[in-house]
């Protein structure tokens, strides 16, 4: 009975605990994408929602971001599910009412913790939990009746599908490790079930689904990176595993010098089975691998690594807990390891929690075409527990200032050391052969973004709207008014339509190398339409090489530096940004 009331008081702790955090949670990151979304279609039904966010992934991504209550309920029973279903994993079976479970579940717990890599920002930040938690809750219990040996009446096939569905459109490290991991269960079934079949055909569908929309598997930027460089990246997973391995090692040690003393250990006949150990251990190591490949690797995108590895490890820490001194030791870690955790989540979240509703409070408050001035976040930086400033680049901020708020920009004051001012360019459209009433239910923007990456998505938004309201060729280019050259022959371009066809270049820049430079991107098709480029800072213009693309720059000075790309007959703002040093 104390057992159950244990177990009980756990879950229910860690229900509380959770949903108390996500409901403090700050809105950052690409949840701002779906505030976007609901911002550009208001007016919008069910069915334009259902058919932008038909995925796993998106669908749970706009409804955390979007409705803290939800994100509050949810989560943590996400959480909960995700701990009992990797004990489930790892035992074979459901937990029961017994010392040795409740110990097994907080260990399942604390694992996690220990070995996550920032699992606090992977347990709570909206996107994450969406992303990842909630995926890999659903791929585990997808896996459990494999697993266990279970057999799945008809009745519940349809939530087969749906299971498989969602796990296969939730994430590609999710999705191919789920995969792979039925396909393994298959082949060792000594009954092949129908059902089985089933829920294996609706995971390979979705992953298939998964896999064919963008964004794609970044081979080319990992190969591109070298052996070094990835194993360097690898480094991260194994030394975050390394705390678990060392710990089991650890116990087994003492439970050695126990057996030698003459002292009570583990007993040999319930050693665990190591084969299996060895599997989940080659399977974390493979996910690891995998997950580099993206996209958008992260701490987040290993949390299918971190369940293997604590699969692996939880039979045998369970079985050293059948030695007196080794249970004292893990109960205790177990303990130690939540209070902890739990205490630091709950005072940091309330602080954060707080900065993220003063935030949007006033940004709500604004009106359009302000520059709006917030605080920035008391954690600037990313940690194991926080996001970090999500609004220090100009553009990101800019982009969710504009379709947000309709606010012109956002500072934050005091600014940050990595605080991106807007480079200020002022825009004008230009539109041939449409009417003006044509133009206005085409909505354009009141205000123009002054970062020229965000402009271009404003311009792209605007011809598609402008394509609705005729069926002639547009012809439209969005003029930069403030950025001149030498030679005034050509116009000074962001963007430009004609004959229907849009030329709005996707533009990245790199990060300083060595040589304090930048390098910009520019992707093709759109680079081949240019041949030379030229560099404006200080109301001066300087050529440089445009190497098929990549041109680059060498900031000396603070100040405002605009890459100007150019053809015979016309150039483009290809990247803007103010230096800061």
């Amino acid at each position: 009975m104390r057992a159950r009331i244990a177990l009980v008081g756990f879950l229910v702790a860690m229900l509380v605990v959770h949903g108390v955090v996500a409901y403090w949670s700050p809105v950052q990151g690409e949840d701002w994408t779906h505030w976007a979304w609901a911002a550009q279609h208001r007016d919008d039904g069910v069915i334009s929602w259902l058919a932008s966010h038909f995925t796993f992934v998106e669908a749970m991504s706009y409804l955390l971001s979007r409705f803290t209550i939800v994100h509050a309920i949810l989560s943590p029973l996400m959480s909960v599910a995700l701990v009992v279903g990797v004990f489930t994993i790892a035992l074979r079976r459901l937990p029961r009412a017994t010392w040795d479970d409740v110990l097994g579940i907080a260990l399942v717990s604390a694992l996690i913790w220990i070995t996550g890599p920032r699992a606090g920002l992977v347990w709570f930040h909206r996107p994450y939990v969406a992303t990842h938690i909630c995926g890999a809750t659903l791929a585990v219990w997808l896996a459990a009746p494999y697993r266990c040996g279970w057999s799945v009446r008809r009745a519940w096939w349809p939530l087969l599908v749906l299971g498989g569905l969602c796990v296969g459109t939730s994430t590609r490290t999710i999705a191919t490790a789920s995969l792979v991991g039925l396909v393994f269960a298959l082949r060792t079934q000594p009954r092949r079930e129908r059902w089985m079949w089933v829920a294996f055909s609706a995971l390979l569908v979705g992953t298939a689904i998964g896999y064919a929309k963008p964004p794609w598997i970044e081979f080319a930027k990992v190969f591109r990176r070298g052996l070094e460089a990835n194993l360097n990246q690898l480094n991260f997973p194994i030394r975050e595993a390394g705390e678990l391995v060392s710990l089991v090692l650890g116990l087994l040690l003492v439970n050695v010098v126990l057996r030698v003393a003459g002292r009570s250990g583990a007993p040999s006949e319930t050693r665990p089975n190591g084969d299996d150990t060895w599997r989940w251990f080659f399977a974390w190591l493979g996910i690891s691998a995998w997950a580099l490949f993206g996209p958008k690797y992260s701490e987040a995108t290993l949390l299918p690594a971190t369940i293997a590895i604590s699969v692996a490890a939880l039979p045998y820490l369970l079985w050293f807990a059948q030695a007196r001194l080794l249970r004292y030791v893990l109960t205790v870690f177990a303990i130690l390891v939540h209070v902890i955790v739990w205490w630091l989540a709950l005072t940091t979240y309330s602080r954060l929690g707080e900065e993220g509703r003063e935030r949007v409070a006033a940004l709500e408050k604004a009106r359009p075409g302000d520059v709006v001035q917030v605080a920035p976040y008391s954690e600037v930086l990313p940690t194991f527990w926080c996001f970090g400033e999500d609004f220090l680049g100009a553009a990101s901020r800019q982009k969710a200032a504009l379709e947000i708020w309709q606010v012109r920009d956002i500072e934050l004051v005091p600014p940050p050391r990595r605080f991106e001012p807007d480079p200020g360019l002022r825009v004008a459209l230009e539109v041939d052969g449409i009417s003006e009433s044509q133009l206005s239910s085409a909505r354009p923007p009141v205000t123009w973004a002054g970062e020229p990456s965000v402009a271009r998505t404003q311009f792209e938004q605007l011809v598609n709207r402008l394509r609705s309201v005729t069926h002639h060729p547009i012809t439209a280019r969005l003029v930069a008014t403030n950025v001149t050259l030498q030679d005034a022959s050509r116009p000074i371009l962001i963007a430009w339509v004609e004959q229907g066809e849009v030329v709005s270049p996707n533009v990245s820049r790199s990060t300083l190398d060595a040589n304090d430079r930048y390098s910009l991107i520019i992707k093709p098709p759109a680079a081949s339409l240019f041949s030379e480029a030229w560099i404006v800072s200080g109301g001066t213009a300087h050529s440089t090489p445009y190497l098929e693309g990549h041109p680059r720059l060498q900031p000396m000075t603070a100040g405002l530096y605009v890459t100007v790309v150019c053809n015979p007959a016309r150039c483009l703002v290809a990247d803007a940004f103010v230096a800061v040093f």
